[in-house]
């Protein structure tokens, strides 16, 4: 069956909202650009950066995630497909596990794979961040403040239109 020229109009048009409603949400949630973000040295149990640190205090994308949660178990393959486009667009990501349980995300890794880069985080970083639930993406411009603000699953998709925004 064919779709007709309505049906695909019409689902054009609640993709369209469901993006700028995205877009609006994570502006809001960003606050407004009146202060740098402040990031403090990370510590990095994983680093694809061999003995330097990457410059994450500006044009970055910081993705604060936590083993014990589901949500981001389940968004795991984003995250390392999120790591990919912020690659080919050249900003650091960053991620930052909530650290609560270092053995648990050692065994983590271990057990999906994952090779991106992966800071301990405290809980006076994730209150620093804003960080309200996981996972939550973060992006900063280039001037270091903090633009974007997603809590839970942000797609390769919606990664790309914001980087395609800083």
């Amino acid at each position: 069956m064919k779709p007709n020229r309505k049906t695909v109009l019409t689902y054009a048009i609640f993709f369209s909202v469901l993006i700028i409603w995205g877009f609006v949400s994570s502006i809001s949630k960003a606050g407004p650009k009146t202060q740098v973000l402040q990031i403090p040295e990370l510590s990095f149990i994983q680093s694809e950066y061999p003995g330097t640190t990457p410059n994450y205090r500006n044009k970055s994308v910081i993705y604060v995630w936590a083993t014990w949660c589901t949500v981001c178990k389940a968004s795991l393959p984003l995250a390392k497909w999120n790591h990919v486009i912020s690659k080919w667009f050249q900003i650091p990501f960053i991620s930052i596990e909530e650290g609560e349980d270092l053995k648990a995300l050692e065994n983590y890794i271990t057990a999906n794979s994952i090779y991106f880069p992966i800071a301990i985080g405290s809980p006076a970083l994730m209150s620093q961040l804003g960080v309200k639930g996981y996972p939550t993406t973060i992006l900063i411009d280039k001037d270091g403040y903090k633009v974007y603000h997603d809590e839970g699953i942000l797609t390769p998709i919606g990664l790309f239109l914001r980087l395609l925004t800083l």
